[in-house]
């Protein structure tokens, strides 16, 4: 599950600086009528994915710490 999960966020991340490399790189042009061309959706689109994919790795990371921690110490939540 831990591996599954930080894959998922490591690959969000990837795929919105995907979205922000193509947007840098892509071409933005006006047309003869003044319209412009431009991909501006990959800006939110890329940092949106950035920041889910940081904050799955982040709640993988300490869902994992918290279950080690349990393992380590049993009873130490236990206090009756």
């Amino acid at each position: 599950m831990n591996r599954t999960a930080a894959a998922i966020g490591l690959m969000l991340v990837i795929m919105g600086l995907m979205c922000l490399f193509i947007k840098a790189n892509s071409v933005e042009y006006v047309y003869a009528s003044g319209m412009l061309h431009e991909n501006f959706y990959l800006i939110p689109v890329g940092f949106l994915m950035i920041f889910a994919g940081a904050a799955e790795m982040v709640v993988t990371g300490v869902v994992s710490w918290s279950r080690t921690r349990k393992k380590e110490n049993p009873m130490e939540g236990d206090h009756r």
